[in-house]
């Protein structure tokens, strides 16, 4: 017996450790395993140091323990749901007497479906590959060409546009005046345009003050991504001005991009995946396999049930999630700060290659205003301002610091949705787009 619990104690210790280990970023699933598994190594831990009275009295209160937070965790739902970001957002609607709507992107498909609308979910770059890892030869930078794209909701309605022939958020890929100056966009959901309409997004703002702009921004874009769409994209569309929209997760998500094989191979200045010339191939992949894979995920019932037994709720109260595990350190956050720095001198070689002039914007998250929910001085989320002005300048980049700009506005936070974290409201956008105007000028 005490040989079987030795066997137990290192085979649970080990699959614990091993997904420790080898699979940071945690998903919720291997936060699970880390959970059950290190439970069951204290258990066989003390099944094999104490006598057999303990052992049964430990055996019950153990089963019970488990069994108890199993029966409380979907109930744990009615109050984490309620306080999470949606749940304040709607309560925030109400409060202001505003209508929200309340259904999730598939319900939107759905409905949209029913009117005969053929819609499909935003599929971000970061998204493909990290539920897909390396499974298919090719990370498609864009979404899928020409077709309604049901993106996202922050400030009650959903942000629906029609994609252009690239799968990008404008009404056409291409350029089309000669007189006017031209812009593209870069960067993550706040170079997209994420959840305002097609014309209030920044391009958009900047598209109604004499400026023709493009976006080729996705969610989650981090640098390298924002870098490999320069060297896809912009030789074809042939920008005056490349405008990099800076956020403050851009450091935690180059950490992220620089594991993965597709997009470290950016940084090889000769590597090139050719996606201009592989629409038709990437229509088809995320038309017939990857939406309907995202479609799957929007289910609410499965969706819940995933979270019952995943434990969820329980993990979410007690702070046990993948975010706790995905803070970075401060020499980690050293390293990163001069991969960045190498990466903005591959930014500015590939514009300047087209003869265009790259700009860096910094747009700031909510919580650089707000020392209530964030703690600035020690955190590892946001930018150091300081740190990224230096880089900046070494690099021989002009930028516009925005969130100066928005210190000088009475109340920054109205720049956001009820007030709450997430992204700009069309106001918020409109005064980007002018300060990015006269910075430009």
């Amino acid at each position: 017996m005490k040989l079987l619990n030795l066997i137990l104690i290192i085979v649970s210790g080990s699959i614990m450790i091993n997904r420790l280990i080898k699979y940071h970023p945690y998903s919720n699933w291997s936060l699970i395993i880390i959970f059950i598994f290190g439970f069951l190594t204290l258990f066989f831990l003390i099944l094999f140091l104490f006598n057999n009275e303990i052992k049964k009295k430990f055996l019950i209160t153990f089963v019970s323990i488990f069994l108890t937070i199993f029966f409380i965790n979907p109930f744990l739902s009615f109050y984490t749901e309620k306080n999470d970001i949606y749940g304040l957002r709607y309560k925030a609607a109400k409060k202001a007497n505003l209508f929200y709507d309340k259904r999730n992107r598939l319900e939107v498909i759905k409905d949209l479906k029913k009117e005969n609308q053929e819609a499909f979910p935003v599929i971000p770059p970061t998204g493909f590959y990290k539920r897909f890892k390396n499974k298919y030869k090719i990370l498609p930078l864009g979404g899928i060409s020409n077709v309604l794209t049901v993106h996202c909701n922050e400030n009650g309605k959903w942000s629906i546009y029609k994609s252009d022939s690239y799968g990008f958020n404008n009404k056409k890929f291409f350029y089309s005046s000669k007189n006017k100056k031209k812009f593209l966009i870069i960067g993550d959901s706040f170079a997209q345009g994420a959840c305002v309409k097609q014309e209030n997004t920044l391009a958009g703002q900047l598209n109604k003050i004499n400026i023709e702009a493009k976006s080729l921004g996705m969610d989650g874009n981090g640098p390298i991504a924002a870098l490999a769409t320069i060297r896809e994209y912009a030789k074809i569309i042939k920008p005056e001005y490349i405008i990099w929209v800076l956020h403050d997760n851009d450091i935690g998500d180059l950490q992220r991009e620089l594991e993965n094989v597709f997009l470290k191979n950016y940084l090889n200045p000769d590597f090139n995946q050719n996606l201009i010339n592989k629409k038709t191939e990437i229509n088809i992949l995320l038309k017939n396999v990857i939406s309907k894979e995202y479609i799957k995920n929007e289910d609410k019932i499965r969706n819940f049930l995933n979270k019952c037994f995943s434990l969820f709720y329980i993990r979410k109260l007690i702070g046990f999630n993948k975010f706790s595990f995905e803070k970075l350190d401060k020499e980690d956050k050293k390293e990163l700060y001069k991969d960045l720095k190498k990466v903005i001198y591959l930014m500015k070689n590939e514009s300047e290659k087209i003869s265009a002039t790259l700009k860096i914007v910094y747009v700031p998250d909510i919580l650089q205003f707000d020392s209530k929910e964030h703690n600035k001085k020690d955190s590892t989320y946001l930018i150091n301002i300081e740190e990224i002005k230096e880089i900046i300048k070494i690099s021989n980049v002009e930028w516009l610091n925005f969130y100066e700009i928005m210190l000088d506005s009475e109340k920054p936070q109205n720049f956001y949705p009820f007030k709450l974290k997430g992204h700009f409201t069309p106001e918020g956008y409109e005064t980007l787009a002018k300060q990015i105007k006269s910075f430009i000028q």
